[in-house]
């Protein structure tokens, strides 16, 4: 499937739980429905829709959770990592004492785990 029709599937979805439908309808829809705050105009969109141009890879992210992530594959983009895209979605449900937490033991963990190049070592998969 392609970007657009991906697009299209989101659409006929968005028409047929909405009150209202039209592209500005689902614009406002989609800068409403994702978690990073993205807004997305009625002009990008009809774009999107019409197969003038595709979405870039800020728009995929905030597309990413309505699609269940096929806006990756459909745009030939890497998909985020998904240790980090847990942490971004449990963020919000964190208190600030735990954020504070995490970044700091996410610090002590970086610098323990420098290379002396200070370059990363490399995260091992699980199998």
């Amino acid at each position: 499937m392609g970007f657009k029709n991906l697009m299209w599937d989101l659409y006929l979805k968005f028409q047929s739980k909405a009150q209202k439908t039209g592209f500005t309808a689902f614009a406002a829809y989609l800068s409403e429905n994702n978690r990073y705050g993205i807004k997305f105009s009625q002009q990008i969109v009809s774009g999107w829709m019409n197969g003038q141009f595709k979405a870039s890879e800020k728009y995929a992210l905030a597309l990413a959770d309505l699609t269940n992530d096929e806006i990756y594959d459909v745009l030939d983009i890497p998909r985020p990592d998904a240790d980090l895209q847990m942490l971004v979605r449990l963020w919000p449900r964190l208190d600030e004492d735990a954020r504070r937490k995490l970044r700091v033991q996410g610090e002590k963990y970086a610098d323990d785990n420098k290379q002396p190049s200070g370059q990363s070592r490399p995260v091992e998969k699980a199998a």
